[in-house]
């Protein structure tokens, strides 16, 4: 036989702990997906494919840590304007 068990808060402070672990658990997943398609991005700007169209200079500083108005500042941003 097979045993099905269902957790149902029972208080106020079990709901909101609940909810807060949810809410927590999708902005650390949102964020992942931010952040892998940052790299593949990255992948993508850094393939021979985008030598000819795409300079050097871009490929080397727009995801350095220094400008935050490259492609990085503004996956950071989006990271933390997530909800």
């Amino acid at each position: 036989m097979k045993e099905v068990v269902i957790k149902i808060p029972c208080s106020w402070k079990d709901v909101k702990r609940l909810w807060n672990e949810h809410v927590s658990r999708r902005n650390k997943h949102n964020a992942n997906v931010i952040r892998e398609l940052e790299k593949r991005v990255k992948v993508v700007i850094n393939s021979g494919y985008w030598d000819k169209d795409v300079s050097e200079y871009f490929r080397k500083h727009v995801f350095n840590h220094r400008y935050s108005n490259g492609l990085r500042g503004v996956f950071d941003d989006a990271i933390s304007k997530l909800k």
